[in-house]
């Protein structure tokens, strides 16, 4: 039965970003460190040739906050998206009839949680991040593994 892994995954990945928007906050200035080092472009001015075409991308570091803020606002919203999503898909078990609510609400937190990391994904190369920052591209494996979260979802649920 699809069902218990599909309402798991949703779930587990909803409590998941819920954390990480929670350590966004308590733990804020880590992220700020790392944000204003990735837009100010600070790390990239210390080369003499690796990201210098990209200098010009800058924006100033006094954004950072803001950013992290809206970062978390988007990680709160996956979160609950995510964990509603997980809710239908365990009363889909219950009454078939929600099944279709289940899926729907499934694939659009999942949308929305693969719109975050795409967003990392396209925001750091904007600023070249890879150059200096490669240990924060891990999180680009969360793409991957919401790619599987969409596949299991997606799998018809078998009563």
């Amino acid at each position: 039965m699809l069902g218990i892994p599909q309402t798991v995954i949703l779930a587990g990945l909803g409590f998941w970003l819920l954390i990480a928007a929670i350590n966004n906050r308590v733990d804020a200035t880590t992220n700020i460190v790392n944000i204003r080092a990735m837009i100010t472009l600070e790390l990239l001015r210390e080369e003499e040739i690796r990201g210098q075409g990209l200098l010009g991308r800058a924006i100033p570091g006094h954004w950072a906050p803001t950013l992290l803020r809206g970062i978390v606002a988007i990680q709160l919203l996956t979160s609950v998206s995510l964990l509603i999503a997980a809710a239908w898909r365990l009363w889909a078990l219950v009454d078939p009839a929600a099944t279709p609510m289940a899926s729907l609400t499934a694939n659009a937190a999942l949308t929305l949680f693969s719109g975050l990391w795409l967003g990392f994904l396209c925001g750091g190369l904007w600023f070249g991040y890879w150059i200096k920052q490669g240990a924060i591209q891990l999180v680009h494996l969360l793409l991957a593994l919401t790619i599987l979260a969409l596949l299991l979802v997606n799998l018809p649920m078998q009563h």
